[in-house]
């Protein structure tokens, strides 16, 4: 049988602090980025921007150029990771407490607002409409039709 080791515990755990870390408690956190106008952080900027957006009606690609421009130093945005930091923005989980009251859509050249991603335009959706209306009908007939000639049951001797 192994002989057992002793293993010394602390009284107090709290005073002993983690491997390889400070204590930070009580020191401001440092932003990674500010940006050069506004002072803010990228999340927060990028929420403003979405915020001015519904009036302004910039594209994701103007609006991607605004960014690396507000921070040289971070990452060179596209338009697509505009699209993907707006939609965790409309859902309210981009530094948010709360989702915003009016989602932020994606603009085209010409100013007009794009269909959200899963969300049908009114073509289509008019459309669907239309054909589940045409299949309750059929349903309805056949309904009809049998009611009125019932089928014939065949006797088994």
């Amino acid at each position: 049988m192994a002989k057992a080791t002793v293993v010394k515990i602390r009284k107090n755990m709290e005073e002993a602090p983690a491997k390889g870390k400070a204590k930070t408690k009580g020191a401001p956190a440092v932003k990674r980025f500010a940006g050069e106008t506004s002072g803010l952080g990228v999340a927060a900027f990028q929420n403003l921007t979405f915020a001015e957006n519904l009036k302004k009606r910039l594209t994701d690609e103007q609006l991607a150029a605004r960014w690396r421009k507000e921070f040289p130093g971070a990452k060179k945005y596209t338009a697509e990771d505009v699209a993907g930091v707006r939609s965790v923005y409309n859902l309210g989980k981009h530094g948010q407490t709360a989702p915003p009251d009016k989602k932020t859509p994606e603009y085209n050249d010409a100013g007009e607002a794009l269909p959200f991603r899963g969300e049908k335009s009114d073509k289509k959706a008019a459309k669907a409409s239309t054909k589940k209306a045409k299949v309750a009908d059929e349903e309805e007939e056949i309904e009809e039709e049998e009611a009125v000639a019932p089928k014939k049951r065949r006797m088994v001797k």
